[in-house]
């Protein structure tokens, strides 16, 4: 005797657009290498791309370094009210990250409902009290607001103790019920040297997005081929990796290895988001 269970409905509301072959929000991302690797320009270089495509339109950051790298930053762009350079009080500025967050879905939320009633009063529909109320304090809405879609940098956070806050892996794992909408969730990028007190072990299988860029440190690969364990085995990582972040190969500066759980087939191991890395290659 077979059971049959009942299909559950689909969300109704609409996919967040990304352009093909890029990660589709809301996703954890986690880019690790040393200092001059790279990696903070291809974080930008990514953030802008989704930003274009308008899967984001609003970008924050927190990072010790903001004035260091402000023409990434700013190319993005990124808007410097929404940056955040205090290390000491990244704990807080993530907070204020989120509370900026909401007060932007509420007043979308709001000037939607503003505008909903203004069309139904030009209609000649009846307005519910609320809706009179509305339009009589408010008067006729004068522009529409864009639903918030944004995405959280954190860049050379790994000193503090953010990372390790119950707020923050909280965070972390509700990040696509932050505003309780399903259009609005978090994106994280992460930034940092090395994975050793760079970024939570409890929190790794939350990363969809890697770029890991060279290492010598074997406890490092070995760390990220067990989170892949179900995907590709340790030994055929370890190839694929050194493969892909072989310096000395030709085009192969600032040289990365980008693995993207939301794709499948050839795009979720990649050199360089250009070269599809298959692991019967490597086997």
């Amino acid at each position: 005797m077979s059971i049959k269970l009942p299909v559950p409905p689909k969300n109704p509301t609409a996919p967040i657009p990304a352009p093909p072959g890029m990660a589709r929000p809301h996703f954890l991302a986690l880019a690790v290498g040393k200092m001059g690797s790279g990696k903070t320009t291809t974080a930008a270089s990514y953030v802008k791309a989704l930003r274009d495509a308008g899967s984001f339109n609003r970008v924050f950051l927190i990072s010790p370094t903001y004035f260091s790298n402000r023409h990434l930053w700013a190319w993005i762009p990124c808007d410097p009210s929404d940056c955040f350079t205090e290390l000491s009080q990244a704990g807080e500025a993530l907070q204020e990250i989120v509370r900026r967050i909401k007060a932007a879905h509420l007043a979308y939320k709001t000037n939607a409902a503003h505008w909903e009633a203004h069309e139904k009063h030009t209609r000649g529909g009846v307005l519910t009290h609320q809706e009179r109320v509305m339009l009589e304090q408010m008067g006729p809405p004068l522009s529409r607001l864009e639903l918030i879609r944004p995405c959280v940098i954190l860049d050379d956070l790994q000193s503090t103790q953010m990372f390790n806050s119950s707020a923050f892996k909280s965070l972390v794992l509700r990040m696509r019920h932050v505003c309780h909408d399903p259009q609005v969730g978090l994106s994280f990028v992460v930034l940092c040297q090395s994975l050793k007190n760079g970024f939570p072990r409890a929190l790794r299988s939350c990363v969809s997005l890697w770029f890991l860029f060279a290492t010598r440190d074997t406890t490092v690969i070995k760390d990220i081929a067990q989170e892949l364990s179900g995907r590709i085995s340790p030994e055929e990582f370890t190839r694929m990796f050194e493969y892909a972040t072989d310096p000395s190969a030709p085009g192969n500066e600032h040289a990365y290895m980008c693995i993207d759980l939301t794709q499948g087939g050839d795009l979720t191991f990649r050199r360089k988001l250009v070269e599809p890395l298959r692991p019967a290659d490597f086997r």
